[in-house]
């Protein structure tokens, strides 16, 4: 009979559970290192030194560490002004602010915080304004009004001096 069984998956071409098995954990594999890529690919700076599990991984370039004591140390490099504080990360536009608050990342650290009691009711901060916005479109508004466009000519003018 297990001759039998044997010349069925040759004559009918079917691979053999091990081989199936074999395969499917390499694809696997392969998705687990495209998902970890595509999480490293965020552009982002680091307001303080990395945990050391981050620490351990490879960047495509190696995170800035920023001191916030002064407001023109932070918006020398970033005159957005765009920050992540529940993650302790500034980017240099809105674009990248968006897609650093859709990651599971950020999504988990949020959702830690809240399991703790101190969940950030308004994500997005403009740190230039010291404006708090409840979403990337209010921000976005924000980023195209005159209150942030007047300080932001200010700041650069400074910087020019």
């Amino acid at each position: 009979m297990a001759k039998m069984d044997e010349e069925m998956i040759t004559l009918h071409n079917v691979m053999s559970l091990e081989l199936a098995i074999k395969r499917e954990l390499e694809y696997r594999r392969k998705m687990e290192v495209l998902k970890r890529q595509h999480r490293s690919d965020h552009p982002l700076v680091s307001l303080e030194v990395p945990p050391p599990s981050q620490a351990d991984r490879k960047r495509k370039e190696p995170a800035i560490v920023i001191q916030p004591s002064s407001s023109y140390q932070l918006f020398q490099n970033h005159p957005a002004g765009l920050a992540c504080d529940a993650c302790q990360l500034a980017f240099g536009t809105l674009f990248h602010l968006k897609q650093h608050c859709e990651s599971l990342k950020h999504r988990g650290i949020l959702f830690e915080q809240k399991k703790r009691g101190g969940a950030a009711s308004n994500p997005f901060r403009c740190r230039l304004c010291n404006s708090w916005c409840s979403s990337g479109l209010t921000l976005g508004q924000h980023l195209n009004g005159t209150k942030h466009a007047a300080l932001l000519q200010d700041f650069e003018a400074a910087r020019q001096a």
